[in-house]
């Protein structure tokens, strides 16, 4: 049964024939949907993948960023005339470093609450030196450049250490992202970070790149791979449909498939945080803590998926919804992506600190480090406990929120399949119902991590991709 202050959430009912109704969110009393998300949830962080292990990967992923960094301080100090001397002595230098470190680049301040806490002695004194370095480079606008140059620069050179690699793929990485394969392997688009030269990105004053996508190579590192992209070989061999599945294309107008990734993340699912967040008891305490809030949100996908449930999309400014219920295969390729995408955000403060975007998903009241120096950055972040300011808060609660919903989908679904097979006509097609069964027990272990409990890894993508194929065999 839901708890007392989680009774009163916008989720769909279902009639005795399992149609979703149409309701407008915020405005019913859930009765059938939370006795439908009967699995558990999927762990926030697998006992399979050590804590130390992900420790230890961040700690050599972080030093191997931190030369190219300094190339880009030597080259933003060059184009401003500022000499050899500014960068001469051991000290000069990590004063560059942490007032680069602590610069929002991309809603993200490049430092993690362990390595704030380890640098703080040497941070507070040097502090004065620190700040200067900090409005000079915001002055002259060298945040972007020297991050875009490092990022650049990191995968250029990742294959001059022997045993590594860098692998490309051309339909589902965006042009300028990074991911990690294993500890060896990053997989790029081809073009951007092989064919040009890291000074290309540096004279580029735009953000081009993300520090995030150094959480997506921890990801993949710490656990041997299993979180990586490995699977996006099977992905690009899918239709273009189930790749703007995993991708972004018309989400701020609702223009692309109203199941993806991007549209229910991005888009739908914000705003449900954000109505839920910001509930206030009587005495100004919040209403729900951030396990409530992603269990509602949950809720709230759940009956999106269902195809009658309309949600706020605040890139159109109304209520959208999809029409029809997810098929399995769709729901088969979201949960794999959002497998690579929620086990990222699980390992970020490892990393680095989430700050307010810039533009109209940003929030810079609720940003504490925006209006700190550099000093007082660093200082804020190595007092931090493990809660997670609001925006880490808001990224992780949505990921963890958006499988969930996927995975108790599959669940749902899986039910329903398995009562048209047993109660199927002589001209039931039992062979796609049973494509779709076993599709969809798939897809529920994978959402549970069964398959890396059993020690395999299991390609949703390519099960799609091979049901496609015996279809159309079927059907030719």
């Amino acid at each position: 049964m839901p708890a007392q202050n989680e009774q009163k959430i916008g989720v769909a009912p279902v009639d005795p024939r399992g149609q979703f109704l149409a309701v407008a969110p915020h405005e019913i009393t859930a009765q059938i949907a939370p006795s439908l998300m009967r699995l558990p949830f999927s762990e926030n962080r697998p006992a399979f993948v050590p804590s130390k292990d992900i420790e230890q990967h961040a700690e050599r992923i972080t030093g191997e960023v931190v030369p190219h960094i300094m190339k880009g301080v030597a080259r933003f100090a060059q184009r401003e005339g500022l000499g050899s001397d500014s960068l001469v002595t051991a000290d000069r230098q990590q004063a560059w470093l942490w007032a680069v470190k602590g610069s929002k680049y991309n809603a993200i301040y490049n430092v993690s609450r362990k390595e704030a806490a380890e640098g703080l002695d040497f941070v507070r004194r040097n502090a004065d030196v620190i700040d200067a370095i900090g409005s000079f480079i915001d002055a002259h606008g060298g945040v972007a450049p020297i991050a875009n140059y490092a990022l650049h620069g990191y995968v250029h050179g990742f294959d001059a250490e022997q045993g590594r690699q860098v692998r490309t793929s051309k339909r589902s990485i965006p042009r300028t992202a990074i991911q990690g394969y294993d500890q060896d392997t990053l997989v790029v688009k081809p073009g951007h970070f092989l064919d040009t030269d890291p000074a290309t990105s540096f004279d580029t004053p735009d953000e081009i790149h993300d520090w995030h996508d150094l959480s997506h190579i921890l990801a993949a590192s710490s656990s041997q791979g299993a979180f990586g992209v490995k699977y996006h070989d099977g992905l690009n061999d899918l239709d273009k449909y189930f790749r703007d599945l995993t991708h972004g294309m018309g989400m701020q107008d609702a223009s692309g498939p109203l199941f993806s990734d991007g549209l229910l993340f991005t888009q739908l699912s914000r705003p449900v945080f954000e109505a839920y967040e910001g509930q206030r008891l009587p005495d100004g305490s919040p209403r729900y803590n951030y396990d409530q809030i992603r269990r509602l949100i949950a809720q709230e996908l759940f009956a999106y998926l269902g195809g009658s449930h309309a949600l706020l999309h605040p890139g159109v400014g109304r209520e959208i919804q999809a029409g029809r219920p997810i098929d399995p295969l769709e729901l088969a390729v979201l949960e794999q992506n959002k497998r690579f995408e929620r086990r990222a955000a699980e390992v970020e403060t490892n990393m680095f600190v989430r700050g307010t975007p810039e533009g109209t998903r940003g929030k810079p009241e609720r940003d504490p480090l925006l209006p700190l120096t550099r000093s007082q950055r660093i200082a804020r972040i190595a007092e931090l406990d493990d809660d997670p300011l609001y925006f880490e808060a808001r990224n992780l609660t949505r990921h963890r929120a958006h499988e969930d919903a996927l995975g108790q989908f599959a669940g749902y679904l899986l039910v329903r399949k398995k009562a048209e097979i047993a109660g199927a006509t002589p001209d039931t097609d039992r062979a796609t119902l049973t494509e779709d069964v076993h599709l969809l027990e798939a897809t529920v272990d994978f959402y549970q991590m069964d398959d890396l409990r059993g020690g395999k890894e299991t390609n949703l993508y390519q099960l799609v991709g091979d049901i496609i194929d015996a279809r159309r065999r079927r059907h030719a």
